[in-house]
């Protein structure tokens, strides 16, 4: 399929292309006119979830100051003080136990690398080369899909653009983590560039068509773009921004994160950031790198990243991409048309615009399937390829340049089993077991289907993930709840793949439900008293509260319960009456009740 193009002052037939391609550079290379690192910053990593800001900062001042932290990464940026080097603050943190790592807060920048000049006299190869064309003849999106570009923002008010916007209330989703505000407008180009290719609007009668651009008539599925800006008007940016624009997306409803910059320079910060959102499950697409080269590129080579390498119009390997068996795919990089700053389009090469051809790829592929996992569509991405030419040994074993027919039929023929129900079983008592019953729509297929966990109540735990097996329809998890004194709320959220279901949940507190105890006795005479609570104990003694209404027995004012218990035994006494008494027997516990009574006779 090719769109009409409008191109400003050019020609298509004989297009000189800049090839530009977005890196993350670990400035050790000779190239002195930049900066290696941003002056005066350590990011500092700790086990997330085990130091909370305020550690953090009693921590830094051994050499400075902490100036942001991010708990979910466990990730501190320190401000070092002056006077102070780089390397000698870092040697002192470094002998923290708590710290795991120290390093600095990498300078990243956009280089225009090569300069290509050939003649171009066609339009896009891509989508036809991948069989998306034809892919969009069986598409049939049953989900909203959301891409975000982690870029140098995107011009969302260009027309291929404007409608693939993802919008909540009819705003605009985005961020500018550059210079944190919410405008991720691009300023630079290379990020807009990127997005067109992954998902501009098909079939508008204008421009191009992105991988994941089209749309059956009338649907209100699909993918669409989530702009989000780390790298300013001059294509540079921090390790930290980029972080932190992974990890925003992942919190604001991205399903696919697309990287189009890496470096050779392994950055634990950003690997904590892409695996914080495959957690969330995101798929994370990442761009191989520009070097012609075997070496790894990081966070291409990262676990749980689909690394892409470029191939041209030959279906052949770029000759400038780098490969090796670390390298998941390939997808078409050289020459690619796709929109540009000033509601234009142009050709850029690079591993970059292979990236966003995969994203593309992910959208079609879950859309059209939405109860698949990430890993599920990357299972698909990866058994689904066309052989390079000279061959696919120069990626993964096995692996070649993606078609995104062939995973669509495949997603489309092999409909997987999407999660419709969750129910907790029974009153649940603080500090007691909890039992979790989860459906499918269908018996699970081949592997089995993951399924993820949350809770949104605060007494409540429950596993991350638990697998239904191959076969089965249903399956009951233990979670379990911690003890408390007021009844706390809150949803249990159960999800395969985009699909999630809840259920709403109510823990209450340990209380006494029942007294036991004679109907009647004599003065003078002891008995035996059984109260009995509404759940066992947690893993520690509580104290239960005592009284009677009449002089008639005497009680100790609290007796405790120990852990595991879910009754209690004990001795009371009765006075000398004079007369029949009846006595009201209470022990109280949260809040709670139970009650009983005695006639003490003489």
């Amino acid at each position: 399929m090719r769109n009409r193009l409008s191109v400003k002052n050019s020609r298509l037939a004989h297009k000189v292309a800049t090839t530009l391609l977005l890196f993350l550079v670990f400035m050790g290379n000779g190239r002195a006119e930049r900066t290696q690192f941003a002056p005066g910053e350590l990011l500092v990593g700790y086990a997330p979830g085990m130091v909370s800001a305020s550690g953090a900062s009693i921590n830094a001042v051994c050499v400075g100051q902490a100036n942001g932290f991010d708990g979910r990464l466990g990730i501190s940026r320190v401000k070092v003080s002056q006077g102070i080097s780089l390397e000698s603050a870092a040697s002192q943190l470094r002998m923290n136990p708590a710290i795991q790592f120290v390093e600095p807060n990498y300078t990243l920048h956009a280089l225009n690398d090569y300069a290509n000049d050939p003649l171009l006299d066609s339009g896009q190869y891509a989508p036809e080369t991948t069989q998306a064309t034809l892919a969009w003849g069986i598409y049939n999106p049953k989900s909203t899909i959301v891409i975000a570009i982690v870029d140098t923002g995107v011009q969302y008010t260009h027309p291929d653009l404007v409608n693939r916007i993802y919008r909540q209330n009819g705003a605009m989703v985005g961020y500018d983590l550059a210079n944190r505000d919410t405008d991720p407008m691009d300023d630079h180009g290379h990020g807009t560039h990127c997005a067109g290719i992954a998902a501009a609007e098909a079939n508008n009668g204008i421009g191009i068509a992105g991988m994941a651009g089209f749309n059956p008539a009338g649907s209100p599925y699909g993918a669409r773009i989530m702009p989000v800006k780390v790298l300013k008007g001059d294509g540079s940016g921090s390790t930290s921004d980029v972080a932190d624009g992974i990890t925003w997306a992942a919190d604001h409803g991205a399903n696919i994160i697309s990287i189009s910059l890496g470096s050779s320079q392994y950055s634990e910060t950003l690997n904590r950031a892409v695996q914080y959102a495959w957690s969330k499950g995101c798929l994370i697409a990442a761009a191989a790198g520009n070097d012609g080269a075997s070496s790894k590129f990081y966070p291409a080579a990262n676990a749980n990243v689909v690394s892409v390498a470029s191939t041209d119009s030959n279906d052949g390997l770029s000759y400038f991409s780098n490969y090796g068996s670390w390298v998941t795919v390939a997808a078409p990089g050289s020459y690619i048309l796709s929109t540009i700053l000033g509601s234009d389009y142009s050709w850029m090469s690079g591993t970059s615009m292979a990236t966003p051809c995969v994203a593309g790829e992910a959208a079609l592929i879950w859309a059209q399937s939405p109860g698949l996992s990430n890993q599920q569509v990357v299972d698909l991405i990866k058994t689904t390829t066309d052989p390079l030419i000279p061959g696919s040994a120069l990626i993964s074993a096995g692996e070649g340049r993606i078609n995104a027919l062939r995973a669509v039929q495949l997603a489309s023929s092999n409909q997987i089993a999407t999660v419709t129900s969750i129910q907790a079983a029974g009153d649940i008592v603080g500090g007691n077991a909890l039992v979790l019953s989860i459906g499918l729509s269908q018996p699970a297929g081949a592997g089995g289907v993951a399924v993820s966990l949350s809770s949104a109540n605060p007494a409540v735990g429950v596993p991350s993930t638990v697998k239904i097996s191959e076969g089965l329809q249903s399956i009951t998890v233990a979670g379990f709840t911690s003890a408390v004194s007021t009844v706390k709320t809150g949803a249990i959220r159960a999800t395969v793949g985009t699909h999630a279901v809840t259920c709403n949940t109510s823990v209450s507190p340990l209380r006494p439900v029942l007294i036991q105890l004679p109907t009647q006795a004599l003065g003078r005479t002891p008995f035996t008293i059984r109260v009995t609570l509404n759940g066992s104990l947690p893993t520690k003694t509580t104290t239960l509260y005592l009284r009677a209404d009449t002089g008639a027995v005497t009680l100790p004012s609290s007796i405790q319960i120990g852990a595991g218990k879910a009754s209690v035994d004990f001795t009371a006494a009765t006075r000398k009456v004079s007369r029949a008494l009846i006595t009201k027997v209470t022990a109280t516990l949260n809040g709670g009740n139970a009650t009983g009574q005695i006639i003490v006779k003489p």
